[in-house]
């Protein structure tokens, strides 16, 4: 009989990278200004963005345990690391707006891009070994897949959710100052359904991490 088999500890890392990140606090507006004039609705669009994962194939041994130890979600056979996935979220906000006029500005465009990062690290010691490698792979992909799928799944919602939450128009003394005040609506709005995100891939991550799921894994190559 073989080592027992056991999950890894799950450590995911999740880090939403938002680029020139403001504050989250909420516009005041004066309260005897008079409210801007209906403008036509913006257009809003999220997409997904997935660019190719990063692969480390020859990590050696030390080096794969401290990463892992600090963040994501390994793959391991007793108290040997074999692989493991790290992740981060990355949301990229594009807005456009219209000349201020009236001292108001009104929003023309929204644009979320919303994508995964993550990177595949696998022991050094399989670089030799096309069927562990390939086995260790699979498993670690799946897990790349979870975090993809996560984003996705919540792309309608949050399209939804800013077309409900931005104002059409809103008062600003500049294009600028328009400009940040969107923003800071924008980043308000994601983060409840971001947080929703990390959950989602939490949850899919914690069932490819099962003793059973590493059993497979384990039982595609005669040894190990």
């Amino acid at each position: 009989m073989g080592p027992a088999l056991r999950p890894s500890g799950l450590r995911a890392l999740f880090r939403l990278a938002l680029p020139a990140l403001l504050a989250l606090a909420a516009i005041r507006v004066d309260a005897d200004a008079a409210p801007c004039a209906p403008a036509p609705a913006p257009d809003v669009e999220v997409r997904i963005d997935e660019p190719p994962a990063a692969y480390r194939l020859a990590e050696p041994s030390a080096a794969l345990a401290a990463e892992a130890a600090q963040s994501g979600t390994a793959l391991g056979r007793g108290d040997r690391l074999l692989g493991f996935t790290t992740n981060h979220y990355a949301a990229e906000i594009h807005i456009a707006t219209a000349s201020v006029a009236a001292g108001c500005a009104s929003l023309r465009s929204v644009v979320v891009v919303i994508g995964a990062r993550p990177e595949v690290l696998v022991d050094g010691r399989y670089a030799a070994q096309p069927c562990q490698q390939d086995a260790i792979l699979a498993h670690e992909n799946a897990h790349v897949a979870v975090f993809r799928e996560a984003a996705a799944a919540y792309v309608p919602a949050i399209g939804a959710a800013l077309r409900r939450t931005l104002p059409a128009a809103l008062e600003a003394a500049t294009e600028a100052e328009a400009r940040a005040a969107y923003a800071r609506m924008v980043r308000a709005a994601l983060e409840p359904w971001l947080d929703a995100v990390r959950q989602r891939a939490q949850d899919g991550n914690a069932r490819l991490d099962t003793v059973e799921t590493y059993g497979r894994v384990f039982r595609l190559c005669p040894s190990w």
